[in-house]
């Protein structure tokens, strides 16, 4: 089976590249090392490591690696989606374009090689490869003692010493599997420790760390971990909104993201609030508008920001703030338990939800699910100590200005954190190293007088 991608759209329109789709991943995006390599300059929407196409359960599949401005699929905005032949797919807004074709008869994967001609199992065996569990392995050898009674003793010893083979072989197996972890574990602690190798790493030394981290994201997405990761933005859709200003010229633009969490009240940054306020200091009124649905919008009539937010970013402070809109929201998130925000370590898989830059966009506002993992958990000025202090996340998932204010989720769909923004050094971002506010700051702030 042949896969055939033409470049539609883009600098490098005209162009097809055809590859064999069953092999492994076919990767999308402006560096260099992608299947399908767009132009480094001239197609900026698109990331470096953008999109992927993988075959699962013999189908085809397109996965969104977290990029900045999103994949969109026939005019669609997708995280992951099936792919019919004919497909058009987009990197980025009016990023490059390719349309995706396949030929070859049967399915996209081999089947199983089986012999037509064997005879069924019998009862009480077991299947190739098929999982041995303790209560299986007990009544296996009662069987097996039971039928010893009936034979010479010669051959009753010979069985019993069978079944204590089999007894050693299964525990065998089962402590093998306990002492390798699951390839999704061994990812994320992996991409820890390329997060901590680039706090010290110099600039160029950065570049390769993020490419490395990257590449870990991409198969973190595809490992097959028990997440839910797809549960969780199912559940929340409707509790995410985008933050806008209608400008005194009837313009619209989006600016941060927020989560209802009342029925008039939504959380956000303390830098959201604050920039929300100087823009209606300039004739703008504040509104937000549901992820999915453009009609569905709600005026801002009040907001704060907590105590202690120090603006300009020159240091790291408390930045949390809410929003208090003109009618009741139609859902909201669920806030993790203290026990549950103070359990988190190195390793944990996250999730953040939210508008990245250019796709705050407020007629088609869709919202970006993330999945990252979380790499220190520090107090605000890096240090570690008593639990109750340690307020700031860091985590892997991908951030921008957009998403400022969007909830960070853990693998219970609770909201463990407002994500927030990425460490600066010497003016300049550090890839790859992002942090959010722990839940409890924001919680302490809703828990004030509403003055």
């Amino acid at each position: 089976m042949k896969l055939h991608i033409d470049i539609v759209g883009g600098a490098r329109a005209g162009q097809r590249v055809t590859l064999d789709a069953v092999d492994r991943p076919i990767r999308f995006g402006r560096h260099p090392d992608n299947d399908v390599a767009f132009d480094a300059e001239r197609d900026r929407d698109a990331s470096g490591r953008h999109a992927e196409l993988r075959i699962d359960g013999g189908q085809l599949w397109l996965y969104d690696l977290g990029s900045a401005n999103g994949t969109r699929m026939n005019g669609k905005t997708v995280s992951k989606v099936a792919v019919p032949p004919g497909s058009e797919i987009e990197f980025g807004n009016n990023g490059p374009k390719v349309r995706v074709s396949y030929e070859g008869a049967g399915p996209l994967i081999p089947a199983t090689i089986v012999n037509p001609n064997a005879p069924p199992p019998r009862p009480g065996t077991l299947a190739a490869g098929g999982k041995v569990g303790s209560r299986t392995v007990a009544l296996m050898i009662e069987q097996a003692l039971a039928r010893a009674r009936r034979e010479p003793e010669r051959l009753r010893l010979l069985v019993v010493a069978l079944a204590g083979l089999l007894v050693f072989t299964v525990a065998g197996v089962v402590v093998a599997y306990r002492l390798r972890p699951p390839s999704d574990v061994a990812l994320r602690r992996e991409m820890v420790k390329v997060m901590e190798q680039q706090r010290a790493a110099s600039d160029g030394q950065r570049a390769e760390l993020q490419k490395r981290l990257d590449e870990l994201t991409g198969k973190l997405s595809h490992a097959g971990g028990k997440h839910g990761g797809a549960e969780i933005a199912r559940a929340n859709r409707a509790a995410i909104w985008l933050v806008a200003v209608h400008s005194p010229s009837g313009q619209e633009e989006g600016f941060c993201s927020a989560f209802a969490v009342a029925d008039d009240r939504l959380l956000t940054n303390a830098h959201c609030v604050a920039a929300a306020e100087d823009l209606r200091k300039r004739g703008g009124q504040i509104v937000v508008v549901q992820n999915g649905d453009a009609k569905v919008r709600r005026t801002v009539e009040r907001m704060r920001r907590v105590r202690g937010f120090i603006p300009g970013g020159g240091v790291i402070s408390p930045d949390v703030g809410w929003l208090k809109v003109d009618g009741k929201l139609p859902a909201r998130v669920a806030l993790a338990a203290a026990v549950e925000y103070q359990a988190l370590g190195s390793g944990d898989p996250m999730f953040t939800y939210g508008f990245p830059g250019r796709l705050a966009d407020v007629n088609a506002p869709e919202a970006t699910f993330v999945e990252g993992v979380v790499g220190r958990i520090t107090s605000l000025d890096g240090r570690a100590g008593d639990p109750k202090e340690l307020r700031l996340i860091q985590h892997s998932a991908f951030t921008s200005g957009g998403t400022s204010g969007s909830p960070i989720f853990n693998t219970a769909g609770h909201v463990v954190a407002v994500n927030t923004g990425g460490y600066v050094d010497k003016s300049r971002a550090l890839a790859g190293y992002n942090f959010g506010m722990r839940i409890d700051l924001a919680e302490e702030l809703l828990s004030e007088a509403d003055e």
